[in-house]
């Protein structure tokens, strides 16, 4: 494995119909990047469907580069700081640092 390879992660966000439109897709990308960022991960990826037009406007916002993998999959690849981006700062703040406490609390490496 390449250092590029072990500094990359792959993101998969799934939302209920019920919680579409309202968001969520959003906070949890940006949640991800902030918690990625702190823990050394530089670049996401993650495959969209095509026609998955909300999930790809939030991979757009944080700057992704897309190429086609097959009719119907678009594959993302961003960096984490632009998707943490996506949080004011306040909100990335507390995040990080709670993302710190769980570390922690679970007894991570590097925590």
């Amino acid at each position: 494995m390449s250092a590029d390879d072990a500094a990359k992660a792959e993101v998969a966000i799934g939302i209920i119909d019920a919680c579409q439109g309202k968001g969520l897709g959003k906070l949890l990308v940006g949640t991800l990047g902030c918690v990625a960022e702190a823990r050394g991960l530089s670049t996401f990826t993650a495959s969209v469907l095509a026609d998955n037009h909300a999930m790809r406007s939030v991979f757009d916002k944080a700057h992704a580069s897309w190429t086609r993998s097959d009719l119907n999959v678009m594959e993302a690849e961003m960096s984490v700081a632009n998707a943490a981006a996506l949080l004011d700062a306040d909100t990335a703040r507390r995040i990080a640092a709670a993302s710190r406490e769980v570390a922690r609390a679970a007894r991570l490496a590097d925590a």
